[in-house]
């Protein structure tokens, strides 16, 4: 999701328990990568705020969260192939029409990791203006 070459973007402390989200820039232009970890035993509701990405993009999603209680971390949807083995999902969704600049209210479940991309995959490389996050109170 941060590949070498990327570049860090400076993200505002979330303010809300056990919320940590990192941003960087990715080498195409345009594509950005964000990633939110909630380490908290309680979901929690956040905003993501960019004000230089005025522009309407798709953001593919990925959730990585323990969807079977079995006190490991899983992909979602899709954690392994039809052997048992483990695979590197699909998007869990995409969100259409986003902009970032007049922000994105997100769910975080419990003890989760989602990523935001937009331009590449989180296997790959990500472009926004300064992020920052807040509790959604503004």
């Amino acid at each position: 999701t941060f590949p070498a070459g990327c570049q860090p973007v400076e993200v505002e402390a979330t303010g809300i328990p056990g919320l940590r989200v990192a941003a960087a820039k990715l080498s195409s232009p345009g594509a950005y990568s964000i990633a939110i970890v909630n380490h908290d035993k309680w979901p929690r509701r956040l905003c993501l705020c960019a004000p230089a990405a005025t522009a309407a993009v798709t953001l593919d999603e990925w959730r990585y969260i323990d969807a079977d209680d079995d006190d490991r971390v899983d992909c979602w949807p899709v954690t392994v192939d039809a052997d048992g083995r483990d695979i590197f999902p699909r998007p869990a969704g995409q969100r259409a029409g986003v902009r970032l600049a007049d922000g994105l209210t997100l769910d975080v479940p419990a003890n989760a990791l989602l990523i935001l991309t937009v331009g590449e995959s989180p296997a790959a490389t990500s472009t926004a203006g300064d992020t920052a996050a807040s509790d959604g109170s503004n």
